[in-house]
């Protein structure tokens, strides 16, 4: 039973990982470096980025832009 309970979970994260992902923004660092993926939380000190199951925190002071694939979302439409 706790197999059962353990995979339906599973399969509910993945399905609003899947969900979610359809809109992507781009995380540019300073030194090039690029993070793609679902922005969950941003403030003034770190940038959260969900990217497959990893949630990844970059500090502000190291963005140098923060682009919206606003391609994506005009193909989904809700």
């Amino acid at each position: 039973m706790k197999k059962i309970i353990f995979f339906a979970v599973a399969a509910g994260f993945m399905f609003y990982f899947a969900e979610t992902s359809a809109y992507a923004e781009t995380v540019i660092l300073k030194d090039g470096t690029e993070y793609k993926g679902n922005i969950p939380h941003q403030d003034s000190q770190a940038v959260y980025v969900i990217q497959g199951m990893e949630l990844i925190k970059i500090k502000a002071e190291d963005i140098k832009e923060i682009k919206k694939d606003e391609e994506i979302k005009k193909k989904v439409k809700i």
